[in-house]
């Protein structure tokens, strides 16, 4: 990096100290690996300052034994580990305003990643500094970190493999980032997979994104993990093949609102092992998804999408009784929105209407 200040930087955040570093404007090496409580942000935002991945910022960490990072073993053994953006192993870490390209690896999962909060198992930890023994290797039984307190924010990823991925972490922040034309390996936008609860995904936007726009999920291929208390809000995804994937959702309260999912294949999935009523999706704007709107296939539960605008002020189609985009089984869609949020009134389908409470009912007993 060339900074134009250098850490330690002290600013306040959450009782705490904060080094900080400011990057200048320019086009710098990729795989930059953050083991410290620190904020990176950049001189000028996102289209001033590049990160590209597919060139290595070698780290010069070395252990009291004098070893470093292996990074001859990475480019020779598997180089799709070298094809990253940024890599945290911290709590507390910020990362604003860049933008990344190049992160892509086709031949494989968990490589090619704009932005990775943690350490998907063992696949990085080589590249943790604490795991490096006194020859030079791992030491056994080595840390997975899970990082929390983190915030990515207003940054660019074009390109990658997957966009951003936070691993098994929890209490992190996703915001106002611009991920555009994933690969189809790997092929997320912003995704939290094997669980994580307490995540806030907000204000992004996603296009051409070959998997998931936003993918909250447990892991592959039935195993159920909580994802508690995530919530999905203000996000645009469009022109991808879904917009979001809820998956092997354990836990409860997961919540996706405000959201413009639109000209998708499938607008929501609710899909896996778990029970759909896990997550909730509310005053949605789910409109020119090619396929379904909605599909919920979980063995048990209502999805509960309620107060959305299907693109019809008559509702869903097939399933439902209009001309909008198409519901599944499974989905309790009624009373929808009768026009676009923040505009329409969810009163779409309604027969009653509790007047103490002012909510509207699609039957005299629900």
């Amino acid at each position: 990096f060339l900074m134009i200040r250098r850490p330690p930087r002290s600013t306040p955040r959450q009782g705490r100290r904060q080094r900080q570093m400011c990057i200048r404007d320019s086009t710098h090496p990729g795989n930059i690996i953050v083991y410290k409580e620190l904020t990176i942000e950049s001189q000028s935002g996102s289209a001033s300052t590049i990160i590209d991945a597919s060139v290595v910022d070698y780290s010069t960490y070395a252990n009291s034994y004098g070893h470093g990072i292996n990074y001859a073993w990475a480019e020779t053994s598997d180089p799709g580990l070298l094809k990253n953006g940024f890599m945290i192993w911290s709590d507390n870490v910020i990362i604003d305003g860049f933008k990344i390209i190049n992160a892509d690896f086709s031949s494989s999962y968990n490589r090619g990643i704009g932005i990775l909060i943690g350490s998907i198992h063992t696949t990085y930890a080589g590249f943790i500094p604490w795991n490096i023994d006194q020859w030079g290797g791992i030491i056994p039984n080595p840390d997975e970190p899970t990082p929390s307190g983190v915030i990515i924010m207003n940054n660019i990823i074009d390109g990658a493999s997957d966009g951003i991925y936070n691993w098994m972490s929890n209490g992190n922040t996703i915001e106002y980032n611009n991920i555009i034309n994933t690969l189809a390996v790997g092929g997320n936008g912003i995704q939290c997979y094997e669980g994580g609860t307490d995540n806030i995904i907000r204000g992004n936007t996603m296009d051409n994104i070959a998997g998931a726009g936003i993918s909250i999920c447990g892991a592959w291929p039935d195993i159920l993990l909580d994802c508690s208390n995530t919530l999905v809000y203000d996000n645009t995804v469009t022109n991808s093949n879904w917009g979001i994937q809820f998956y092997n959702m354990g836990g409860s309260g997961v919540e996706a609102y405000y959201n413009y999912l639109l000209n998708n294949n499938i607008g929501i999935v609710v899909e896996g092992v778990g029970d759909a009523t896990v997550g909730i999706a509310y005053e949605n704007n789910i409109v020119g998804n090619s396929q379904y709107g909605i599909i919920n296939t979980c063995p048990t539960g209502m999805f509960i999408e309620k107060c959305n605008w299907w693109g019809a002020s008559d509702g869903p189609s097939t399933v439902g009784p209009g001309s909008g985009d198409t519901v599944s089984n499974d989905v309790a869609f009624c009373p929808w929105l009768d026009g676009s949020y923040p505009g329409g009134t969810c009163i779409g389908g309604s027969v009653a209407h509790n007047i103490n409470k002012d909510i509207w009912y699609c039957c005299i007993q629900c």
